[in-house]
């Protein structure tokens, strides 16, 4: 309510000032006479020059007044913008474990590779060396014509070595093949390894033979492509 009080005090202050200026500026350009003939009353308005001149000073001086309360009371003051204060964010708090050495698998594929061969080891030296194996007989060329007995002896000997490669052919084989392809898909050259194991039992190295420590025999090789391999059964690949 005080503010449209305000804004009508300004008003009729404006349209006094406006009013004697627009009389001193038809003054200064000496046509009072002229719009005395046409506005009979404006005659009578100018009679009052030195009321007039007293109206617009107060009424100047009610505009100040008046505009100078309108702007400290009525008009509110503007707050000052807030300050934000930007705190950069504490860092993250990494922690840093120590792993403790890899851990091999216990079915880990190298691991699985040397259990095999040495339960083939095992079986085939156990063969190799039994107490009562028959006597080695084999067919001799010098000899085109053999006895029934010579003949006998060499059919107990290749029973023999008969039931050896069928023990092979159905505990180990299949075992065998199985781990030298798991080798093959992660690039170890297994050469003719595979081919062999389908074929014959693995040939092995007697103990205190002059062979021995020299990786020649099949079980040898086979164990030779665990070490390309790590725990992780993963291609260990050396470069320069």
């Amino acid at each position: 309510m005080k503010l449209i009080v305000h804004i009508v005090i300004l008003s009729l202050a404006a349209i006094v000032i406006l009013g004697g200026i627009v009389f001193v500026v038809i003054d200064m350009f000496t046509r009072v006479e002229y719009l005395k003939s046409k506005i009979s009353w404006l005659g009578k308005v100018l009679e009052w020059r030195s009321s007039l001149t007293a109206l617009l000073v107060v009424a100047t001086f009610l505009v100040i007044g008046d505009g100078y309360e309108l702007f400290i009371k009525e008009v509110p003051e503007v707050p000052a913008p807030p300050v934000f204060i930007v705190k950069a964010p504490l860092p993250p708090m990494i922690q840093v474990r120590a792993l403790g050495p890899l851990r091999e698998p216990k079915n880990s594929l190298r691991r699985r590779t040397m259990q095999l061969a040495n339960e083939m080891e095992k079986y085939l030296l156990m063969r190799a060396t039994n107490p009562e194996p028959p006597p080695t007989a084999t067919p001799n060329s010098n000899n085109p014509h053999p006895s029934e007995e010579e003949k006998k002896a060499m059919a107990q000997w290749q029973q023999y070595q008969r039931e050896t490669s069928d023990y092979y052919f159905a505990h180990y084989r299949d075992r065998m093949i199985g781990i030298i392809k798991e080798y093959d898909a992660k690039g170890v050259k297994t050469g003719y390894l595979e081919s062999d194991a389908r074929q014959f039992p693995p040939y092995i190295v007697m103990p205190g033979s002059a062979a021995e420590g020299v990786c020649m025999d099949t079980l040898c090789r086979f164990r030779e492509v665990a070490y390309h391999i790590d725990g992780g059964d993963s291609l260990i690949v050396i470069t320069p």
